[in-house]
């Protein structure tokens, strides 16, 4: 999908999620993990996790994600 799509319309995409009417009514503060080789949506300000790894963090890190979940008790 990535390698078919433009960077600009996936970034546009990433982004709309913060317009979505049922963001305010979350109660939860999202975890951000965030890979360091994302060219997809850049290193934010704020990051709970930075790995070595692209857009899709959470799958080839997988263990890292998870440890630093149950580490800290989110899961």
């Amino acid at each position: 999908m990535f390698g078919r799509s433009q960077a600009p319309f996936i970034r546009a995409a990433c982004n709309a999620i913060f317009d979505w009417q049922g963001l305010d009514e979350s109660r939860i503060a999202p975890v951000r993990i965030h890979g360091k080789r994302d060219h997809v949506i850049p290193l934010p300000a704020k990051v709970d996790l930075v790995l070595d790894g692209g857009h899709l963090i959470v799958m080839s890190h997988a263990d890292e994600c998870v440890g630093y979940l149950k580490s800290h008790k989110l899961v």
